[in-house]
């Protein structure tokens, strides 16, 4: 093997190459060899403390490069006409086509193709798929025309969201471009609103119970509750509701606050540090986090050098960083709720207080952004009010929360008022675990009672708990609510 994949490259591109001159064998060899050293370098970088963002990014960079290499290859091996070229083009779709790819995932590519297809086309296809085999990729294959795409994307809410992440690899630019201008014509129809309502009832509603509970012991970190199809998803509901790509859009348009930003790209990267240590070990695509795995994940992250169990110290980290993942979902689930009346009305008699209630969520200082300041009472006040009548802490609510915890002092807990807000929300046994959760995930409930913040996300296997003492605490108010669906005595 005399050239490199670059040069290999370079050859086919020539417009006097003739088809002889370069043999399938040849080109296998190369472009196999170039992908194992880059793969062979990536997982080198993570051995070594890379972060998860950077090696996905990378990983996906290594595929686009073979992929464009071989698109071009194919073309010189096959003497493929200009007419036929001119008419098709790779796409990568899910999550390759956000430029991110884990170490064993399927590369997600749509050969896409305008008008009928030719023999020219055909045979490039039978080139195509098998090479990349050879290669050695793993692929979720599709070859459409442009029609049965978007005939595709009409009827299958996955094909769509899949579409929505497109993006072009190679080949002719005028093609991807008629089918993107058609995923933003969908984006605006109607059909979005039913998109946005079925990804939620499949995150909230209908998880299969084997991902449903956030704080599993052996989760699935990307299926489960927290895992990063959660993030996939809050993504999607952006993208239909608002028109954002990434995360860096959503916080540029004040939807959450940069420290929320930062706290969620900090969550998703540990997740995909922990989800390339698992395909680099298995060599495919596992994502379980087993107690076998679990054991290895913190061997090699370094968790076994302290005193503690490193188990333990590695899945508290990672049922932190999950149950960030869910915030972010609930986050744009309230933001892109498109039932939700256009009007906020105020509850009666508090105009002057500045609450209002809209669609089951209370809304505060909407006109004040010292409403806070002025009061810190209304720090608690707001949660009580969450208890007493069964509502949801709107999300700018709760960022106003946020910014104001310094106002929870050893002043603020000796309140009296402070104090009664509590004691009466905690009289309320059939919701205060409702509220009590949304004052844990604002930090005001960790704040108020610093013992609750010594048990946050602490976990006591040995204890024969499955989750963090601080979830065991909330889950045991919460079932509080559900006594009255018990048939028979309670003792």
């Amino acid at each position: 093997m005399t050239r490199s994949f670059k040069e290999l490259v370079a050859y086919a591109e020539r417009s006097d190459v003739e088809s002889t001159s370069l043999t399938r064998e040849e080109c296998i060899e190369v472009a196999q060899c170039y992908a194992e050293s880059r793969r062979a370098h990536i997982r080198q970088r993570h051995a070594e403390g890379e972060s998860g963002s950077n090696v996905v990014h990378m990983l996906a960079e290594t595929a686009d490069t073979v992929l464009r290499g071989v698109f071009q290859i194919g073309f010189a091996v096959l003497n493929t006409p200009r007419v036929a070229m001119s008419r098709m083009c790779l796409c990568a779709l899910g999550g390759y086509g956000r430029g991110e790819l884990n170490p064993g995932s399927d590369l997600d590519v749509c050969l896409l193709y305008e008008g009928e297809m030719d023999a020219s086309m055909q045979a490039f296809n039978e080139f195509l798929v098998p090479f990349l085999w050879d290669v050695g990729f793993s692929l979720g294959y599709g070859i459409r025309s442009i029609e049965e795409t978007e005939s595709l994307a009409r009827e299958d809410v996955r094909a769509f969201t899949s579409l929505l992440e497109s993006r072009m690899i190679c080949g002719e630019s005028s093609v991807f471009a008629r089918l993107k201008l058609f995923i933003r014509e969908l984006q605006a129809s109607p059909q979005t609103h039913r998109v946005l309502h079925q990804k939620l009832r499949e995150r909230f509603e209908e998880l299969p119970s084997e991902y449903g509970n956030l704080f599993a012991p052996e989760p699935n970190i990307k299926e489960n509750a927290g895992g990063l199809r959660d993030f996939h998803t809050a993504l999607w509901l952006f993208m239909m509701s608002h028109d954002i790509d990434d995360i860096d859009e959503v916080a540029a348009q004040g939807l959450i606050t940069e420290e929320e930003q930062l706290n969620f790209m900090d969550a998703l990267d540990f997740l995909w540090r922990i989800r390339n240590e698992l395909h680099f070990r298995a060599g495919t695509a596992d994502d379980r986090l087993t107690y076998a795995n679990q054991n290895h994940v913190a061997r090699a992250f370094g968790y076994n050098d302290t005193e503690q169990s490193g188990v333990l110290l590695l899945m508290q980290d990672y049922y932190a960083a999950a149950t960030k993942m869910r915030r972010f979902l609930t986050i744009a689930a309230r933001l892109c709720n498109t039932d939700a009346p256009q009007v906020v009305l105020p509850l009666q008699n508090d105009v002057q207080r500045d609450i209002v209630v809209q669609d089951g969520q209370l809304f505060v200082g909407l006109r004040d952004p010292n409403w806070f300041t002025h009061n810190p009472a209304r720090l608690m006040e707001v949660y009580w009010l969450c208890a007493k009548d069964g509502l949801q802490l709107s999300h700018n609510s709760e960022r106003m929360v946020m910014k104001n915890l310094h106002l929870v002092n050893d002043a603020f807990r000796a309140n009296e008022l402070v104090r009664r807000f509590f004691i009466a929300l905690c009289n309320r046994p059939f919701r205060a675990g409702m509220a009590l959760r949304q004052a844990a995930a604002s930090g005001l409930l960790g704040r108020y009672l610093p013992e609750f913040k010594e048990i946050q996300g602490v976990m006591r296997y040995e204890d024969f708990h499955h989750y963090p003492v601080d979830e065991h605490t909330l889950l045991a108010v919460e079932s509080l609510a559900r006594i009255a669906e018990i048939d028979g005595p309670v003792g």
